[in-house]
């Protein structure tokens, strides 16, 4: 950053009266070539991109740096950087991976009146093999039970506030606000596992979280090209079989 000045800009062509001075102004402008890591100013973009890349290990996308050679290849080979080609069966909405509609679907933003309860019961009545059920064996009532009983929501009301906080009555978790218990209460955390991996037997409460541990390839059950293949087929399956088509 040398100039005729002692700290002198030779971009914006200004003078100041400290070196603090003089790297506030160039981090401050985005038409600067700076590098506020190593206060360096460059040239041009493409000096700086050079020096990003190499000292830094910069994703130029996420405007992020990581701290080694393999942690950018990992990020870049990672679902930020993935495209949204993943087409939800009951919707418009683009996807990059089946756990994200999975998920899409189960929070009910997807279909009004459809929740991770319905998802759960037509999967259930899919027959999936090899079988992602838990206890899928057990009679029609049963399950039917089950289901209706995972289906009720409890709602706190003030009753709920121990004189500090407001506490969840099934676990004794505790919330600021009485807004924060019941959205504690209508989601998934009491849910009973319904999912289970066919090949290590990890159990999980939601379809989702079941994708999402077979895209993670962290027990080899399938590549993540099958898993996509699979999903795809399952999602199809279901819309078809809630649209009664």
């Amino acid at each position: 950053m040398d100039d005729s000045t002692p700290h002198g800009c030779p971009q914006g062509r200004r003078s100041f009266s400290n070196a603090d001075a003089l790297h506030a102004h160039c981090d401050e402008r985005v038409d600067h070539s700076y590098c506020s890591e190593c206060r360096r100013l460059f040239f041009n973009p493409v000096f700086l991109q050079k020096h990003m890349s190499s000292k830094h290990q910069w994703c130029f996308e996420c405007a992020r740096g990581f701290d080694k050679s393999i942690d950018l290849n990992q990020h870049k080979h990672s679902i930020a950087h993935k495209p949204r080609v993943m087409k939800c069966a009951l919707c418009l909405r683009m996807f990059k991976e089946p756990s994200s509609i999975a998920h899409h679907i189960e929070s009910g933003e997807c279909t009004p009146g459809l929740n991770r309860h319905q998802v759960t019961q037509t999967v259930q009545a899919l027959e999936v093999k090899p079988s992602i059920l838990i206890d899928d064996s057990d009679d029609e009532s049963d399950s039917d039970n089950a289901s209706e009983t995972g289906s009720i929501s409890s709602v706190a009301t003030e009753d709920a506030f121990n004189g500090t906080a407001y506490e969840c009555p099934r676990c004794e978790q505790t919330f600021k606000t009485l807004y924060s218990l019941n959205l504690h209460l209508s989601s998934a955390a009491h849910d009973d596992n319904k999912f289970k991996c066919p090949d290590c037997e990890s159990k999980f409460t939601l379809l989702s979280g079941l994708i999402q541990h077979l895209e993670s390839e962290s027990c080899g059950a399938a590549s993540i090209k099958k898993v996509e293949k699979e999903a795809n087929l399952l999602t199809a399956q279901f819309a078809k079989l809630l649209c009664g088509s």
